[in-house]
């Protein structure tokens, strides 16, 4: 079975955590029988030394490839940017900020190959502040109603299948990109599994989940799969018939 993976590392201002995060992705990939991989370190407009840790994490494994956008470029345009430089089957996101825990990285890992689309949720929401809760929850909602699924998270640390993944058009820039991208994968009725993860818990200080542009590129997001899969879709049918 070819379980070939690119996981693709978004990092801005990670010089604390970027090391870790990379030592426990090798242990996950290790335990897990990941045999051919890839890693995309994603870098845009760090100004704390991040980039320099990246660079000589690049020269001394030839599996990491360094990435580097310009400075505005948000968490999906680098996400969406380094889906075509992979190469392998299936393709992973994971968090620079090392707010994963190993035991969960381990479980996704493990997981690929087994399903078309691998679909994490945090199962520790405590971690996270009271209105992040309340809005991860009512997001949720939402795009359950438009997707006709009951899927317990759409923004964690996904997996996959790299054929499937190219062959659709990601509009969000922003903190929408990876629901988007699972709302649109699984209409084409693509296998999936869900998989607990925790979450160790950031400095929502840093965190860039709650900032204005990303709750306007999910009223965009929110607004747009309504029309292309609810709205469009019955305006179809009707003139079918």
């Amino acid at each position: 079975m070819d379980r070939s993976l690119s996981i693709i590392i978004p990092v801005h201002n990670e010089a604390a955590n970027i090391i870790n995060t990379v030592k426990n992705i090798f242990i996950a990939i290790k335990q897990s029988d990941i045999l051919d991989y890839e890693i995309f370190i994603c870098e845009s407009g760090s100004t704390d030394g991040t980039t320099q840790i990246i660079n000589d994490l690049e020269k001394n494994n030839k599996n990491i490839k360094v990435l580097t956008f310009p400075d505005d470029y948000n968490l999906g345009e680098k996400y969406r940017s380094a889906i075509n430089k992979t190469q392998k089957k299936y393709i992973a996101y994971i968090p620079g900020d090392n707010d994963i825990d190993l035991e969960s990285i381990i479980k996704i890992f493990f997981a690929v190959g087994k399903t078309d689309i691998i679909l994490p949720y945090t199962v520790n929401m405590e971690k996270r502040p009271l209105v992040r809760r309340i809005f991860s929850y009512f997001y949720t909602f939402l795009m359950n109603l438009i997707s006709g699924y009951n899927i317990k998270y759409y923004n964690g640390a996904c997996v996959f299948l790299a054929l499937e993944l190219k062959k659709i058009r990601i509009i969000s820039t922003g903190f929408s990109y990876m629901s988007e991208i699972v709302v649109k994968l699984l209409s084409n009725s693509l296998t999936y599994c869900e998989v607990p993860m925790k979450v160790i818990g950031r400095d929502e200080e840093r965190s860039s989940a709650l900032q204005l542009r990303n709750f306007i590129d999910t009223g965009v997001i929110i607004f747009y799969l309504f029309w292309e899969l609810k709205i469009k879709k019955c305006l179809n049918l009707k003139n079918k018939n």
